[in-house]
Order: structure tokens, then C-alpha cells, then sequence
């Protein structure tokens, strides 16, 4: 009776401790589903010909995977040019929001003056007001400025910390700084080192991680963004994000579509459109799987977790 009895608790611990467990994986990848769904969905279409798109029996995977859904949207998206241009442009508007940003965050961290709560608070302001209520003003001192058109209206106001949500960025280094002893300042300020070259030589290689996080949230961001810096590069300036947003019409640029002569699979459809998708956000996934490990440090360390 004991050893029942005793068989009988064992169980109904590992069920009491075996159930929240239970609970939490379900939930986890009910989440996990309902952010990668978009995605699987997003693939599988592309991978489709249009007579598996339009069969009622091809749900998820194609009879026969249809490449050239992908070679087609490759050139409306215009090829290799197009990419690197936009990795370069984008890459360097990074940089220098994460240069500006490790900068500024510094100076409110590190110094206690009233212009330093002044500085923080009107921070705060621009990360509360949508970035559109600034865009006028910025807008007309560009124009003046002769600077429309060029990646050069993006770059100044991220060297100002006025780019595209620069404000987060911002707030990670000032997270960073701010956990980091005063004391390794202090002996550096006593072995004559200055403001600047402590900023450089100590503050800021201990900040790998805020760098990391902040360069990808920046790089990712800008990459998506549209709508600020596609007013600001009025078309001259070519991302592949603003040719997705052209995509139909560029598609019919490439691959005009005459009844008479053309066949059905020839018009656009939506296995290219999502091919197109899949390879403009392709760059992302690659640099966040290369650096995912840094991106998870980086947010432990800049303590943005909330712990």
C-alpha cells in the first residue's frame, strides 16, 4: 500500500510540474505559428505556378516548384545593382545612426548637467510624436538645402540623432552606459586620459553589444522604410524596398503581356509578387541569423529587457 501510495504522489508531481510546462510550449508555438505563417505562406506561393495557384487541391506545396517566379522578379527588382546599392546606402545610414547614437547617449549617461536632462527629455519627445510630424520641417530645409534626391538628408539627420527611429537607439547605449561602473572612468580621468579617449578606448568596446543591436535595429528599419527616405530620394536614390513598392509596373516594364501572343503564365500573378517579398527581405534574414547570438547578448547587457 505504501509503495502505491508513493508511486501514486510521484506521479501526480511530475503532472503538476509537467503541466505548466505543457501549457507554456503550447502557447510558444502557437506565437511561433502565428509569426512564421505570413512567411511559410509568403514561400509557398512563390514557389507556385499559376495553375497551382488557381488549383483548389494545392494548398501548401507545389506540384512542380516554379523557379522562375523567382527569375522574373529578380529582374523587375533589377538584379544585382539594385542590391548592392541598397546595402551600401542603407549600411552606411546605419553606421552613422549607431556612431551618433553611441555618442550622444554617452554624453547623457556619463555627465550630470542640466543640458543633459534637457537633451534626454527632448529625446523622449521625438520617440513619443510620430517621426511624420517632424518630416515638413526637415523636408523644407533639405529642399533649400539643395539636397533632395541624395542619401545626404538621411545621413545629416542621423548624425544629428534625428534619423529613423534614432530615439531607441539612443536609449539602448544610454541603457549600456549607465550600468557601466564610474569607476573604470574615474581611473582613466586619473591616468590622463580625456573625455574622448576614455569615450573610445574604454566605454565603447565594452558596448559590443548595444553596437550590434543598435547597427541591425538600424539597418533593418531603414531598409523597410518607405516612406521618409523614399520622400527624401524622390526615385533617385534606389533601395529594393521603393522597387517593391514599383513592382507591378516594373514587372510590365520588363514583361509586357500581349493577349495575342503571350501565354497566361507570362502575366503577373501573385507567385511573383511573393517572390519579389521573399527577396527583399532575404539581406534581413541572412544578417540577423549571422548575428543572432550578438543581438541576444546585446539586449541582456543594454538591460532593455526591463530586468
Amino acid at each position: 500500500m505504501k509503495i502505491a501510495e508513493s508511486k501514486k504522489d510521484r506521479f501526480k508531481g511530475q503532472l503538476s510540474k509537467g503541466l505548466p510546462k505543457f501549457f507554456l510550449y503550447a502557447l510558444l508555438i502557437i506565437i511561433a505559428y502565428v509569426f512564421i505563417y505570413p512567411l511559410m505562406l509568403m514561400f509557398s506561393t512563390s514557389l507556385k505556378s499559376l495553375y497551382d495557384q488557381i488549383d483548389p487541391l494545392v494548398i501548401w506545396l507545389p506540384k512542380n516548384i516554379y523557379w522562375e517566379n523567382y527569375r522574373r522578379a529578380w529582374v523587375a527588382l533589377g538584379g544585382t545593382d539594385t542590391y548592392l546599392m541598397s546595402i551600401f546606402n542603407i549600411g552606411i545610414i546605419a553606421l552613422v545612426q549607431t556612431i551618433s547614437a553611441a555618442i550622444i547617449a554617452y554624453g547623457i549617461a556619463k555627465f550630470d548637467y542640466w543640458w543633459t536632462k534637457l537633451a534626454f527629455f527632448i529625446i523622449v519627445i521625438t520617440f513619443i510624436f510620430p517621426q511624420e510630424l517632424f518630416f515638413l520641417p526637415q523636408y523644407t530645409i533639405m529642399s533649400r538645402a539643395n539636397l533632395l534626391g541624395t542619401i545626404w538628408p538621411s545621413i545629416l539627420l542621423s548624425a544629428f540623432g534625428h534619423g529613423t527611429r534614432n530615439a531607441i537607439y539612443i536609449f539602448v547605449f544610454y541603457a549600456f552606459f549607465r550600468l557601466q561602473p564610474k569607476a573604470l572612468d574615474e581611473a582613466a580621468y586619473i591616468d590622463g586620459a580625456g573625455y574622448m579617449r576614455t569615450f573610445a578606448g574604454i566605454n565603447l568596446p565594452m558596448a559590443k553589444g548595444a553596437i550590434v543591436v543598435s547597427y541591425i535595429l538600424s539597418f533593418v528599419w531603414n531598409w523597410n522604410d518607405t516612406k521618409i527616405n523614399g520622400q527624401f530620394f524622390m526615385g533617385k536614390v534606389t533601395t529594393v524596398q521603393i522597387k517593391l513598392q514599383q513592382f507591378n509596373a516594373l514587372y510590365e516594364r520588363f514583361f509586357p503581356y500581349d493577349m495575342t501572343q503571350s501565354a497566361s503564365t507570362d502575366r503577373l500573378n501573385y507567385g511573383v509578387e511573393m517572390a519579389g517579398a521573399v527577396l527583399a527581405i532575404i539581406p534581413l534574414l541572412v544578417a540577423y541569423f549571422i548575428v543572432q547570438r550578438f543581438i541576444v547578448e546585446g539586449i541582456e547587457q543594454s538591460g532593455i529587457t526591463g530586468e
